[in-house]
């Protein structure tokens, strides 16, 4: 039996940049940078769809993020839960979540279609939790209409 342990979000950051293989140089760290953006050469490309004219309190939230070693690789992976509006809630391909496995040396691939995890509908948040013992962490998504239990069927 595993425990699970809260880390706070400062932790994590610094946890998510080593393990992405983020270094910085002598003369960075002398300065005290600590940020650099990274994003276009991450891999990473991910947006929540607007919302210019808001008419209901929850579409002012966005969805979540799960920081986790889908594959166990040892690498943390990065699965971002989107939103949609009320005017886009009829089709849940309006907002596309998205599921990005690590490569090492601060790059990642999309593999949300593959993995089953970009169309969770109007997702609001998510957990990580090897719910069913079998030592591979699965995700919980939470959504406006419903919630999703997504088994890790890696193994």
């Amino acid at each position: 039996m595993r425990t699970r342990i809260f880390v706070p979000g400062p932790v994590l950051a610094v946890a998510l940049l080593l393990s992405a293989g983020v270094r910085l140089s002598a003369e960075e760290a002398a300065r005290g940078v600590i940020f650099r953006d990274v994003t276009e050469a991450s891999g990473v490309d991910f947006a929540h769809p607007p919302s210019p004219d808001v008419e209901y309190i929850v579409e002012t939230a966005n969805g979540g993020v799960a920081l986790f070693d889908v594959d166990r690789d040892g690498l943390l992976d990065i699965y971002l839960v989107n939103s949609l509006t009320a005017r886009t809630a009829d089709d849940p391909k309006n907002a596309r979540s998205a599921l990005y496995r690590n490569l090492g040396e601060g790059r990642f691939a999309d593999v949300s279609e593959e993995s089953g995890l970009a169309w969770p509908g109007w997702g609001t948040g998510v957990c990580v939790a090897d719910y069913d013992g079998d030592g591979w962490q699965d995700l919980y998504v939470t959504g406006v209409e419903h919630n999703r239990l997504y088994h890790n069927e890696s193994g």
